[in-house]
């Protein structure tokens, strides 16, 4: 694996980060119909 073990594990930590908290702010869809349904 190429690259800063230091960089990767903060991009690791941001990506999870974010996730929750578009979880925690009900951001993401809860199902495949609902993903589809924001999409369009």
């Amino acid at each position: 694996m190429d690259g800063d073990v230091d960089r990767v594990a903060l991009h690791l930590w941001a990506v999870t980060h974010g996730m929750v908290a578009l979880e925690l702010a009900g951001r993401l869809p809860a199902s495949v119909t609902d993903r589809d349904r924001h999409y369009e």
